[in-house]
């Protein structure tokens, strides 16, 4: 009988960390998912605020040195 309770006891255990688990990832995705939306309103906003005007000129250059642009540490 002993056994059994044992055995109880950690299905138990491993039920709650399993529980505990998928709360911290929903925890996670969620937070991640506020920034992305945060990230493309702001960068939504900047269109608007820029209209364009400042993206082809852009664009061409990285064409043009696609390993020499750099933006906040990462290669374009």
């Amino acid at each position: 009988m002993e056994g059994e309770e044992i055995g109880l006891v950690l299905a138990r255990a491993s039920e709650l960390r399993s529980k505990e688990l998928q709360h911290q990832q929903q925890h996670e995705r969620e937070s991640i998912l506020t920034q992305i939306d945060r990230s493309r309103m702001t960068l939504l906003g900047k269109l608007k605020e820029h209209k364009g005007e400042e993206l082809l000129p852009s664009l061409k250059s990285r064409e043009l040195h696609p390993k020499q642009i750099k933006t906040r540490g990462t290669r374009y």
